[in-house]
């Protein structure tokens, strides 16, 4: 695949922007990574847990169950409901709970 210059910089903006209501992931370390040609995102969160400071890994391409070598990049809304739904399910199966900012309609409280 072949990303545009500025993909790691536009991913970084969607990420943060979906998960800033989140504390852990606002005072978090996120970083686009590319491990053997495929982007994601890493989040490592700055909180102590199990003896060090949780890492969590977000693929950020999509497979095809019909064609396993197909793939795409996962963009757009389908990335911040992949990325928010993923670090959802990583604190709940770790055990860790989430704080949530408080937002009112029109900005943070």
């Amino acid at each position: 695949m072949i990303f545009p210059a500025d993909y790691e910089a536009r991913t970084l903006d969607v990420v943060r922007r979906c998960t800033d209501d989140i504390v852990e992931c606002d005072e978090a370390t996120i970083n686009v990574l590319f491990h053997v040609g495929v982007p994601m995102v890493e989040f490592i969160f700055n909180i102590p847990h199990k003896g060090g400071k949780p890492l969590l890994h977000v693929q950020l391409v999509a497979e095809s169950r019909k064609n396993p070598l197909s793939q795409r990049l996962i963009e757009g809304d389908e990335l911040k409901r992949w990325v928010r739904s993923s670090v959802e399910n990583y604190f709940k199966k770790e055990g860790l709970t989430l704080t949530r900012k408080a937002m009112a309609a029109h900005g943070i409280l």
